[in-house]
């Protein structure tokens, strides 16, 4: 494994298990897009560590202009994104799922991958007392 995604990597599992510590596991879509690392978090989606949820965000930072704060709202407009939001200073926006909706750590999937990797898989041997 290259250094670079080993690093990477580590920064994943300190990020999950800080989410998996919250009650609710979910990160809200401005801290993906605001936090200057939008590709540390790209790399866990693909990893299927994190996954966009069905809850909406409740209000988000506009993507255009990054200080007014705005509602998604579901917009069915023909070639458009699937959700929009009202910015006082830019107006409306075109948003995407994975900017109207808050993102979550998906627990079983890690549960899965540390059974794999720890061979707790394989059918154990019953002890008897």
């Amino acid at each position: 494994m290259n250094e670079p995604v080993a690093v990477m990597n580590d920064q994943g599992l300190a990020e999950i298990c800080r989410l998996l510590e919250r009650n609710d596991m979910l990160i809200s879509p401005d801290a993906i897009w605001l936090s200057s690392r939008p590709g540390f978090y790209g790399h866990l989606l693909v990893l299927d560590a994190i996954a966009v949820s069905r809850q909406r965000a409740l209000d988000i930072l506009c993507p255009d202009c990054g200080t007014e704060s705005m509602r998604p709202q579901p917009y069915s407009a023909p070639a458009s994104q699937p959700y929009r939001g009202h910015c006082p200073e830019c107006g409306w926006v075109e948003l995407t799922n994975e900017q109207a909706h808050y993102w979550q750590v998906q627990p079983a999937k890690l549960a899965k991958w540390l059974s794999v990797g720890l061979g707790w898989c394989r059918a154990m041997p019953s002890k008897r007392l």
